[in-house]
């Protein structure tokens, strides 16, 4: 048995087991659905990372069929900066993705100790990000859950590999939407995402990166989420003085609350090319080159041979004006002026030291309030000691303004530890009624895999019965809506299609005879007929893409409307199609398309 220690790395399920072809080691992350694991290939003999769906979780048809899009999704795109998959295999009912390791840490990790990266080494990190975001986007997939933790820095590099397309598929897929403080504001609102949302979650995690701070904060996820949609942020120039105010203009447009005016990933590249490249600098930076401006790189002139020029009378106005200014300095108390000695004018110098002006008074307040700061910004997160430190901090000053400043701090980290504790409880309950969601809808998945559909629609009915994770409130009507036609079509469609008509049951089972004819279905399954005999084929021993063939070529005319209806219906609560987009546009072609549109949009969610 592994440790019971839930810090302990090898505290998990699977440890020491062998899995597609794998020993697996300690454990690396864990989601909702799955673990992530290294381990060591046996046949390769290197270590890889295994991605694991939990037992539970693989038992459900719709987690199974995105755990394997997932893995496809990744597999088709060979990018640098995108984790490769080498394997997909189910070992001992186990569903397994066999992943190359990438040896560091993730830019969450990274950032765990408070403050912004140098503004070089953001711009680097993000234009990475964008690359493989572009290049995921050009197969049609689209990441869904772009965050610091699923960004793999390569130790001791700052080179990136995007990790974690757990959340990924083609954009036509059902809305799925990710981690609130990174989500977009069309996914915040229930909204079909694409990848402009993926570049929305980019340009969070640049701000973060240049000011150490999130652009949107709440008390709770519903906070957070409104937030997002309001779209008001402070600019990173404020949040960051060293960073020059040309960046609040990418940062805007990466975060418009609009996705038809955000850049794509392939747009946010070239954005990023010029600043990564050496573009504009932070105002740090150009304090430290002497100004943003060039120095010309042409020659010196040449000098004219006659009369004095223009450099010696200018310093030799500055040596009068400096003899004047010295000995007016020099009248510190006595009769008679100290004076300098100008180089070249025959004077003897006088060796009296001319005092410098004592140095200005500093406030001990402010020197422990910024070494406070930085103690704050190694300790980040840590709010309890955060807070105590800037109480004793303001103990050791007291009646100054650094005391007051010292103070707001502490109030503000132990607000920041009250905030934390309360999304962390939001998201406990969250993933609670998530898992409960999940359960009750195993008997509607199983009654729909044998077309039980007044069983599955009397399931879908019941009291307690909601939308499940990523799943709008308008999402589950549709389909609660889809099942109920399914419970008055399904048999009455194929019934109907049955009467009169010798159809060998050969069209649904492989072993059924030539002679076996199809005669009526019910709930059980297909009534069949052979040399007067009457036999059953029950709808668990029929695969969906056998009914589903047989009802499209066969019994459903898919030159009316209602047919492309039925069939469109029937696919997406079979599975058959990822989507009914095609009998949707057939229907358009076959009759009046405002009426096929009303009758769609009843069931889907299209246009």
């Amino acid at each position: 048995m592994p440790p019971t220690d839930a810090n302990d790395p090898k505290a998990h399920p699977y440890y020491g087991k062998t899995l597609a072809k794998c020993v697996i080691g300690e454990a690396l992350g864990r989601g909702r659905t799955s673990w992530v694991c290294r381990a060591r290939h046996e046949k390769l003999g290197r270590d890889v990372a295994i991605k694991i769906l939990t037992g539970e979780m693989a038992e459900l048809a719709e987690i199974r069929k995105n755990f394997v899009d997932e893995a496809r999704a990744l597999a088709q795109i060979d990018h640098p900066h995108i984790v490769k998959v080498t394997d997909v295999v189910e070992d001992d009912g186990h569903l397994c993705i066999v992943m190359d390791h990438v040896a560091g840490e993730t830019l969450q990790d990274r950032m765990k100790g408070g403050g912004a990266l140098p503004v070089r080494k953001a711009l680097r990190i993000a234009h990475q990000v964008a690359q493989a975001l572009a290049a995921a986007h050009a197969e049609k997939v689209v990441h869904r859950d772009v965050k610091p933790a699923n960004i793999l820095l390569v130790s001791g590099t700052d080179e990136v590999q995007m990790v974690d397309f757990g959340l990924a598929g083609p954009k036509s897929l059902a809305k799925r939407a990710g981690t609130p403080l990174y989500m977009s504001p069309e996914a915040c609102q229930g909204k079909r995402i694409d990848e402009k949302s993926d570049v929305y979650a980019l340009g969070v995690c640049l701000y973060q990166m240049l000011t150490g701070e999130l652009p949107f904060w709440g008390k709770s996820v519903r906070a957070i989420l409104a937030a997002h949609i309001k779209g008001e942020f402070v600019p990173v120039s404020e949040r960051n003085r060293s960073v020059g105010a040309d960046y609040d203009d990418l940062i805007k447009q990466l975060l418009v609350t609009s996705k038809g005016y955000r850049p794509t990933a392939a747009d946010t590249v070239a954005l990023l090319e010029p600043l990564v490249a050496g573009g504009t600098a932070s105002r740090g930076e150009k304090r430290k080159s002497g100004g943003s401006g060039s120095r010309s790189t042409r020659g010196p002139r040449p000098q004219k041979k006659s009369g004095p020029s223009k450099a010696i009378v200018i310093g030799s106005v500055v040596a009068v004006i400096a003899i004047i200014i010295v000995a007016i300095l020099a009248t510190s108390g006595g009769d008679k002026p100290e004076t300098a000695t100008v180089p070249g004018s025959g004077a003897t110098p006088d060796t009296t030291p001319v005092a410098p002006p004592p140095p200005p008074k500093k406030d001990p307040g402010e020197d422990a309030f910024r070494l406070a700061e930085s103690w704050a910004a190694a300790n980040h997160g840590d709010w309890d000691a955060v807070a105590g430190h800037w109480r004793e901090m303001a103990l050791a000053h007291p009646g100054s303004e650094w005391a007051d400043k010292a103070r707001a701090k502490a109030t503000e980290a132990e607000e920041r530890k009250a905030q934390e504790a309360k999304i962390a409880e939001d998201n406990a309950k969250r993933e609670a009624r998530e898992a409960k969601a999940i359960e009750k809808r195993k008997p509607l998945d199983e009654a729909l895999k044998v077309y039980d559909f007044a069983r599955a629609a009397q399931i879908a009915g019941s009291p307690g019965m909601s939308n499940l994770p990523g799943e709008t409130i308008q999402d589950w009507r549709r389909r609660k809506r889809r099942i109920e036609y399914l419970k008055d079509e399904f048999l009455k469609q194929l019934n109907e299609g049955l009467s009169g008509r010798p159809y060998t049951a050969d069209y649904l089972k492989d072993d059924a005879g030539h002679d076996e004819i199809m005669v009526e279905a019910n709930a059980e399954g297909v009534v069949t007929e052979a040399s007067g005999l009457p036999r059953r084929i029950l709808w668990s021993r029929v695969p969906a893409d056998r009914i589903w063939d047989f009802m499209k070529k066969k019994l459903v005319r898919t030159s009316s409307l209602d047919g492309c209806l039925f069939l469109a219906i029937l696919a997406q609560e079979t599975g058959i199609e990822k989507t009914p987009k095609l009998q949707y546009e057939t229907a358009l072609l076959v009759a009046d398309q405002q009426m096929a549109r009303e009758l769609f949009r009843e069931y889907f969610d299209f246009e």
